[in-house]
Formats: structure tokens, sequence, C-alpha cells
């Protein structure tokens, strides 16, 4: 385990810490930080901290997605706390409750119910830095793209998820290149998101489609907020893109019944699907309809 807090200096006890436990992904973490208003209004002056579990470095990546929130005081990765276990998640909890004071709460979000109850903050965009923001701006310039002109394209996730990666979670390619293809008749500039890899068949020719992919997390995640809008797969990148109020197109074949966990109360710029057989036509009635795009 390790720990890193955004302060060394003691904490002031008139004011109570908030402790929270969460094994999850990026998009879990995206979701969690929306609702932290909403939790802090119930409990004014209060400071934050997380205690993170998660697959391989997923607890690294949350924490750098964490690190420039000014609401969270610190941020403790759990390594080995990746399964589903209420014996270790009440082990997990009563060593963070040995370190906390009288007053202070402790709470473990990995149940997803429990953060319901907090309302999720809309519009929403995360706390980045300045070079965060200055790269995207920069990733822009060099491909002659200004913000809001071109659209976000995700098909495929392959990490940064705890969830199970295989091709029930993906629209079959031959739908995606078909759909790519007409978006680029449509006259449309495509940004293609995604780790290195995931190209999914698409070919990247640095005019039409440009790649985003492999981008450190803070970065994309400022360049997402830059899109005019985005069609994806399952994954964190829509949640960016959506919760900054921009029309999002997700195509989310696996636990559906899980997306009102992620969405706002405002949903009518967001579209999803949830059969793999969804048919192009479906895909491209939502674009022109959340676009403002017409034949």
């Amino acid at each position: 385990m390790s720990w890193f807090s955004k302060t060394t200096k003691e904490p002031d006890r008139a004011r109570k810490d908030i402790h929270i436990l969460i094994r999850c992904g990026i998009g879990d973490t995206l979701a969690y930080l929306a609702r932290l208003d909403s939790l802090l209004a119930l409990n004014p002056g209060a400071r934050i901290y997380f205690h993170v579990g998660g697959y391989g470095r997923i607890p690294e990546m949350i924490a750098e997605l964490l690190l420039p929130d000014r609401r969270v005081y610190g941020v403790r990765l759990l390594y080995g706390y990746d399964r589903q276990s209420p014996r270790l998640e009440k082990k997990v909890l009563n060593k963070i409750r040995a370190m906390t004071y009288p007053g202070d709460i402790v709470e473990s979000w990995t149940p997803d119910e429990f953060p319901l109850r907090y309302p999720m903050q809309h519009p929403f965009m995360p706390e980045l830095f300045s070079e965060d923001h200055q790269a995207a701006d920069e990733f822009l310039r060099k491909n002659r793209l200004s913000p809001g002109e071109a659209l976000g394209i995700h098909p495929i996730t392959t990490r940064g998820n705890a969830g199970a990666f295989d091709e029930k979670r993906y629209w079959p390619q031959e739908k995606w290149h078909a759909l790519v293809e007409h978006l680029l008749k449509r006259g449309e500039r495509l940004i293609l998101f995604g780790a290195d890899g995931e190209e999914y068949g698409m070919k990247v020719d640095g005019e039409k489609i440009v790649s985003a992919q492999g981008l450190p997390l803070r970065q994309t995640m400022a360049l997402l907020m830059r899109v005019k809008g985005l069609i994806g797969t399952n994954s964190w990148c829509w949640e960016v893109t959506g919760y900054a109020g921009k029309p999002i197109i997700s195509l989310w074949f696996t636990f559906p019944q899980n997306i009102r966990l992620y969405t706002p109360l405002q949903k009518e710029h967001l579209q999803f699907f949830t059969e793999r057989t969804t048919e192009l036509s479906e895909v491209v009635s939502a674009y022109e309809r959340l676009m403002g795009k017409t034949a």
C-alpha cells in the first residue's frame, strides 16, 4: 500500500475528514467525482481522502485523475485489493477506521448503489492541470483543428476498466467501418481515441482521421472536452464528453443495467444502444438528431 497527500499540515480537528473506499475503474471514478459537491454540501469544510483498490495499474491511473482535484486531500493506493470480497472489504475498512479521528466519516463506495444518494453535478468537467489543457490545445493546433470542430470516435477499449474485455462488448468491426465511412461522407473530421493498438482496423490518415491513441490520461480527458461529441463503446471516454454537456452515443452491450449508475439527470444529449445487433441506420439516426446533421 502507498499513500500520497496534498497537504503536510496537521489536520484541523474542528473539521472532519471523509474517507472513501473505492475499488473500481476510471469511469466509476469520474462518476464519483461528479458527486463530490453533493457530498461536501452535506459536510461543509470536510476534507476528502480516497482509498483506492483495483486491477493492475488502474489504482495508479486513478491517482493521476484525482491529483489535480482540489477537493481531494489525499489518496491511498491499496495494492492487492483487486477483487470482490466482503471479508477483505471489511478488513480494509477496519484499517481505515483505525487511522481516523472521532467524528470522521468512513464510507465504502464499492457497492455500486451507495454513491447514488449523492446527486451528480451537471455539467461536470474533471479538474486538470493547465499543462494538460495546453497539451490538448497543441494537439488540435498540430492537426489543424479548432475546439468543437472534430467528432470523437472510440470503437473498443482494452484497459482502464475493471470489467472483462471480449467481443461481446464491442459493435462488429464491419459496422464500425461503415459508420466511419458515413461520417466522412458527411464531412466530419474524426479523432480516434483509445490506447495504442485499439484501431479496430481503422486507417488513420492524419487528415480526415487523426489519432489521439496512447496520449496520457489527463491530456486525453482535456481533448475529450474539446470534441463536438463522441461515438464510442462503453468506456470512461463517453463520460468526459457527456458530463461536459456534449452529445454522445455509447454502444453499451454488456451489463446495460449499470447505465443508470453513470448518467446525470439531464439525459437529452445522451444516447445508449444496448444490443450488439444495433443497425447502422439506428446509430446514424441518433447521430443526425444529436449532432444536428441532416442528409
